[in-house]
């Protein structure tokens, strides 16, 4: 998810099957980055002047804000509740991935299912356009990597 949505914004998303319910239950972040991190910025680039957006759209519900524009890693570390704490001062919530290399990540993890009251996770209906969306409206291309795993289950 590391492009460059400041001209023409990127969506990235879980989308409905044929056939089968697809339940959202949690979401796994990294935002991985060289350089000083901070909270305060979106890996190691300032905060950004629009964010990534996140929402959810179903045919009965129309489009769901989930979060208009998360802005720096402290935004997405409070909206992943479940984010483990690591580190201490300026290395809080910051994990070295590269093995005492320059690379550093912030891995989020918002779990669904608690957050939002939902036993099995956001529904996406068999037969839909229900989908789960993150919409990249800044340049992110200056990042080593930001990707985001959804989990959950089929039925």
């Amino acid at each position: 998810m590391n492009v460059d949505g400041s001209v023409n914004e990127v969506s990235f998303y879980v989308e409905a099957k044929l056939n089968r319910d697809v339940y959202i239950n949690s979401l796994s972040i990294r935002i991985a980055d060289t350089g000083s991190l901070a909270l305060n910025k979106f890996g190691a680039l300032a905060e950004l002047a629009n964010g990534v957006e996140w929402k959810w759209s179903t045919s009965d519900l129309g489009t769901v804000i989930l979060h208009d524009g998360i802005k720096t890693n402290l935004e997405f570390v409070r909206t992943g509740h479940k984010t483990s704490a690591i580190g201490t001062g300026n290395d809080a919530y910051l994990a070295d991935v590269s093995g005492g290399g320059t690379e550093s990540a912030y891995l989020p993890i918002i779990d669904i299912s608690e957050q939002f009251g939902k036993p099995w996770g956001m529904r996406l209906r068999a037969d839909s356009e229900d989908r789960m969306e993150f919409v990249v409206r800044d340049n992110l291309t200056g990042l080593t990597n930001f990707d985001i795993i959804a989990y959950g289950v089929e039925f």
